[in-house]
């Protein structure tokens, strides 16, 4: 499993809003200079976001980009989701059928509980987790201890 481009940089939008909810809409050129995405991109990623209903775009001199729902409503694994389908790290996830040894396979299982894993964290990190941007916040999501943060 690898993030695309488009989702990595969806997801740091998204992150971007939800660290400024209080401040109003954002620009394009805003989000994509603050995060360092060529600005054409980030507009085909904001239109797809708002499409989703993720986000919402406010017209004017004062419009922009804001989060359709409160960050702390909105987690990691509905926005990849959203964006590429059902997470899974291998096809014999989602798709039983493409794979014959699926009902006998030893590594079904091991794959089915790593997958099920990281769409627990995923699931559980909202985006005002991450825009807190601090490792008490991402030590929360994952439950460790605070000598492993790194």
């Amino acid at each position: 499993m690898k993030l695309s481009r488009r989702t990595d940089y969806a997801l740091r939008a998204i992150t971007y809003l939800a660290a400024r909810t209080q401040n109003g809409p954002c620009s394009i050129a805003e989000v994509s200079g603050a995060e360092n995405i060529p600005r054409e991109f980030m507009a085909k990623v904001l239109k797809e976001l708002c499409r989703l209903g993720f986000i919402k775009s406010k017209l004017g001199a004062k419009g922009g980009y804001v989060l359709r729902r409160p960050p702390n409503e909105l987690s990691v694994l509905e926005v990849m989701e959203g964006l590429d389908g059902p997470m899974a790290i291998n096809d014999c996830l989602t798709e039983p059928s493409l794979c014959g040894r699926t009902p006998g396979c030893q590594m079904h299982l091991l794959f089915q509980r790593v997958n099920d894993d990281i769409r627990d964290i995923l699931g559980k990190a909202t985006f005002a987790d991450i825009a807190e941007a601090h490792c008490s916040a991402a030590l929360k999501i994952i439950e460790l201890k605070p000598k492993e943060c790194g």
